[in-house]
């Protein structure tokens, strides 16, 4: 069975990675869907995500990853994905993700919803604090896969 895993991705972070790799444990097949969302200001275009994601999941043989310009229901019906994979770190994720996967539920009954709670070590840093945390060039390995630290911070650098 397909899954999308969907997401912003800007950037992605170890918690995210640890997402997809345990989805891929559980399905057949991990896309991970970067979508552009209205309500941030993305640091990265998307074919820099892609790239990103592709280097951070190289050695994940049933993963892959690709930009989509639709919604999450039209992008999973598009691959051919009877599963959206949504990770939850903490309550809030929980209470924002949980209205939308009713709704989206609703639109297309064949599309399953299916949370996976973070790893607590890895829930510390979203992908804003990443940002911020790069801006101060902070260490990012505890936060980001080491892979894609030099994207990250040549696009620091880019905006200062």
């Amino acid at each position: 069975m397909k899954a999308m895993f969907p997401g912003s991705f800007d950037p992605m972070t170890l918690g995210h990675l640890d997402v997809v790799k345990r989805a891929a444990a559980i399905f057949d097949e991990v896309v991970v869907a970067v979508f552009y969302n209205p309500s941030k200001k993305n640091t990265f275009t998307a074919d820099e995500r892609v790239q990103m994601i592709k280097k951070a999941i190289h050695d994940i043989p049933n993963a892959s990853v690709m930009a989509f310009s639709c919604g999450q229901l039209e992008g999973a019906r598009q691959i051919g994905a009877k599963v959206v994979i949504r990770g939850i770190r903490t309550v809030s994720d929980f209470e924002y993700e949980a209205p939308w996967a009713q709704i989206n539920r609703r639109e297309a009954e064949d599309i399953e919803y299916v949370f996976l709670m973070s790893d607590p070590a890895l829930s510390v840093a979203s992908s804003s604090a990443v940002k911020e945390i790069a801006m101060f060039d902070y260490d990012l390995s505890p936060y980001v896969p080491k892979v894609i630290i030099p994207d990250i911070k040549n696009a620091v650098r880019r905006q200062k």
